[in-house]
């Protein structure tokens, strides 16, 4: 695990360093600030008896481009589960002793492709785009539960988005599409 974490880091400074060296064009790292929901990753405790079916997740994305309509980037994000801790009783049935929230971590590599710069060389107001992503999810001190039963999973979709900006560096975005947990996205896009 913390050798993905460092890949991943390494990622995203080799990518800034790039940025910093290179000068073809302007605007080629975008950096997101994210929100998404994933089906609900805690085990059946006591928020799950709430009605809680999603696991609210926070992340950070950064690409840069390489060409007018190609990017890839990196992802980095996470959110909290709900573990149940039992007690070691031989006897009938479970005892719960503890129910606590524990974090879980979200990472990735994404590639994206920009549509409008293949009808409009120039369109800075909007970004219409398809993006895909493949990463993992590993769970901190995870217990089996309903829909993680190992420490690390898969995670991968196939997203269509727009980004909006409004403000020349500043904007907002949506992607909505299929993947294995993840169907939508938002939040902030920033473009240096």
């Amino acid at each position: 695990m913390v050798k993905r974490i460092v890949v991943i880091c390494g990622l995203f400074m080799f990518m800034i360093g790039v940025v910093n060296a290179s000068n073809f064009y302007k605007e080629k790292l975008t950096i997101k600030i994210g929100y998404q929901h994933y089906p609900w990753m805690g085990d059946d405790g006591n928020l799950a008896r709430t009605g809680l079916n999603f696991t609210p997740t926070g992340y950070v994305e950064s690409n840069y481009s390489l060409y007018d309509i190609w990017e890839i980037g990196a992802n980095l994000g996470g959110s909290l589960y709900e573990r149940n801790d039992y007690s070691n009783n031989t006897g009938k049935g479970r005892y719960f002793i503890e129910v606590t929230l524990k974090p879980f971590i979200i990472y990735g590599i994404d590639s994206k492709i920009n549509l409008l710069p293949l009808l409009y060389r120039k369109c800075s107001f909007i970004d219409l785009y398809i993006s895909s992503e493949l990463g993992g999810i590993y769970f901190v001190n995870k217990n089996k539960s309903k829909y993680a039963k190992k420490r690390s999973q898969w995670d991968y979709g196939v997203y269509g988005g727009v980004t909006v900006y409004p403000f020349k560096r500043w904007g907002f975005y949506c992607e909505y599409g299929f993947g294995n947990y993840v169907k939508w996205k938002t939040g902030v896009s920033l473009r240096f």
